[in-house]
Parts: structure tokens; C-alpha cells; sequence
């Protein structure tokens, strides 16, 4: 800060994750606003791997002067919960800047099920035993959702890890697994036509994606909500003054209509809330999820 306002040259931002995925695409859109609001480049630089902790390590071990952010998410605080060992803290090593986008977690259900909503399902469950669900894979915002499910609605479930969610819908389509736990706009995709049945998002108020689908809350499972989210990080130490500019000026972005609309067409939903209040979501949902990992022993792969 002494060598001038900031920013006062191009920033880093690293995105833990392949190009031309979903996260990709989202950390883009938004960069590319913000860079024209700071008015000095942001240089994407893509680190996939080991489920976004190389990505992030790397943020941890970069200078904290504002020159290197990344992008988080609601899944980095306990993601240390599912590994053995891990080069940094999750919890200590970051400043959590600003929240970003969220895609609401709904429940589908396949058309075959004897079923019509939640009550339907937990009566069906609790007499059948078992029932699979299917997500993207270990450890994801999804199988957390899962877990959460079971245990609020009282069910035994069984997960079925699939490489990406459109592999889940296709056996949830062909009636080879019962249930899944997907992003809202994915589920959306297959809903006409009576193909699969929504159950309900994992939010405390509708999505305003699809504001006609009710949420699992209010099909009777109070006090359920599972959402995830991304948000902007920087290593810890950043300074106060440069974490409240990059706030700020993410806070003027998420608030453009221009851009609440590119977000909605993409399938996101901004984020908009104090920093303050921010920071205290993140420390109820890293309570929230470190105890279903525990609960549920949930491990990554590369783990013992």
C-alpha cells in the first residue's frame, strides 16, 4: 500500500479448478467485471487438482498483498476434515473476501418413483430401506447434501459417487437410481416433460431461478438447507485496506443488473451481504459440514 493506491499493477487470480468448467466459467464472468472496476487486469490462472486443495495451496503460500486472489468455496473451510494431511489450514490461511454466486441443491427423484413429494418419500424409505442417491462424487456440495438429508429427514440413504452430475441424472433418468442431489439449473434441464420429479431446493427461500419450486423446508423438513457457493480469497495477512477494496468493488459489481443477468442466465445467483455477515455464514456452514464429514467419515481420494 505504501508504493501507491491499490491495485497498482495486474492481479493473479487463481481458480482451483480445469478451464471451461461450470466454476471456470463463473470466476470469469465476474473477473472480467471486476477488472474493468479496479481498473488493472486480473490474469486468470487455473490450478485443477486433488479437488481444489492445489489451487489453493497455492493461494496460502502467495504473498499477502493483494496481487494474488482465488476463488473459494462454502466447501474449503472443513475440506482439511476430508483429508489426512493437507500444506495449509484451511480455516487459518485464508481471508474470505466476498461472497460471489450460489447454486441451490435440489432433490430429483426418478419419474418411476411411487411417489409425488418429500412426505411421499420418507414414508416410501422408511419401508423399503435404502434408498441411492446419486451426486458428482465424493465429497462434493452434493454428497454433503445428502448426508444432511438423511440425517434431518430421519431416511437411510446410499451414495452413489458418479463422475459428474450429468452421469447421475442419466441413471436417475433411466430409472437405475432413485434419487440425486444436483444444481437447480441442471435439474431444470430434464424437469419438463414429466422425465424427473423436483422434490424440492435445499434453501431457505425459493430460488429465484425457478421461483415455483417449493423448497424441502417447506415440504416439511424444517430446518434443512444446503446450498453451496463461491466466494473470493486472498492469503491470510492480506491487508484491511485492500480486503475492503476488493470488497467494495466486488459488492458494485454483484449489484449491477447487467450482471445479476448474465449470472441468472448462467445459472448463479449473486450474493449479496455484508462482509461481517458473510464471514458468520462461513463459520455456521463450516460447523454444519464439519460434522456431517465427521459423522459420516467422509474421505477424498489420495486419503487414508
Amino acid at each position: 500500500m505504501a508504493q501507491g493506491a491499490y491495485p497498482s499493477k495486474p492481479i493473479r487470480a487463481i481458480v482451483p479448478f480445469s478451464p471451461g468448467g461450470g466454476t471456470d466459467t463463473l470466476a470469469r464472468m465476474v473477473f472480467k467485471e471486476l477488472s474493468e472496476n479496479l481498473g488493472r487486469p486480473i490474469v486468470i490462472d487455473n490450478k485443477p487438482g486433488a479437488g481444489g486443495a492445489i489451487g489453493w495451496a497455492e493461494v496460502a503460500r502467495a504473498p499477502a498483498d493483494g496481487y494474488t486472489i482465488g476463488l473459494g468455496a462454502s466447501t474449503l473451510p472443513p475440506l482439511g476434515e476430508m483429508y489426512d494431511s493437507l500444506p495449509f489450514d484451511p480455516k487459518t490461511a485464508f481471508e474470505f473476501v466476498a461472497p460471489l454466486a450460489t447454486v441451490p441443491n435440489v432433490l430429483v427423484a426418478s419419474a418411476a418413483l411411487p411417489i409425488n413429494n418429500l412426505a411421499d418419500l420418507r414414508a416410501y424409505g422408511r419401508k423399503t430401506g435404502p434408498l441411492a442417491y446419486g451426486t458428482p462424487g465424493v465429497g462434493t456440495p452434493q454428497h454433503l447434501a445428502g448426508a444432511l438429508f438423511a440425517r434431518t429427514a430421519g431416511l437411510e440413504l446410499r451414495h452413489v459417487p458418479y463422475r459428474g452430475t450429468s452421469n447421475a441424472m442419466t441413471d436417475v433418468l433411466g430409472d437405475h437410481i432413485p434419487l440425486a442431489f444436483v444444481g437447480l439449473p441442471l435439474a431444470l434441464q430434464y424437469a419438463s416433460g414429466n422425465r424427473i420429479k423436483l422434490l424440492g431446493v435445499a434453501t431457505s427461500k425459493r430460488s429465484v431461478l425457478a421461483p415455483d419450486v417449493p423448497t424441502l423446508a417447506e415440504g416439511g423438513l424444517q430446518g434443512y438447507e444446503s446450498n453451496y457457493w463461491w466466494d473470493i480469497i486472498a492469503p491470510k495477512g492480506t491487508p484491511p485496506a485492500v480486503l475492503q477494496k476488493l470488497y467494495d468493488a466486488t459488492e458494485a459489481v454483484l449489484k449491477r443488473a447487467s450482471t445479476q443477468k448474465t449470472l441468472h442466465d448462467a445459472g448463479y445467483e449473486e450474493m449479496l451481504m455484508p462482509r461481517k455477515d458473510y464471514l458468520e455464514l462461513l463459520r455456521q456452514e463450516d460447523r454444519k459440514l464439519t460434522q456431517i464429514i465427521r459423522d459420516n467419515n467422509i474421505k477424498l481420494q489420495g486419503s487414508k
